[in-house]
């Protein structure tokens, strides 16, 4: 499954990232403020960032 997303991955700046897929007891505490966990596919930096809205996603 491919996720195109505009979330930059804040150590290389590269845009090409997914949602992380291993929850951690942190990713539920960062939910609580809105963030998910991503994993950038170049240098697979995880990291959290706010949900993509569909309507972005698709520009």
């Amino acid at each position: 499954m491919m996720y195109d997303t505009v979330t930059r991955c804040p150590a290389c700046g590269n845009h090409n990232s997914r949602p992380s897929i291993r929850p951690r007891m942190m990713d539920m505490f960062m939910r609580f403020f809105g963030l998910i966990a991503y994993r950038c596919r170049v240098c697979q930096v995880r990291f959290y960032d706010r949900p993509v809205p569909e309507e972005k996603k698709e520009a």
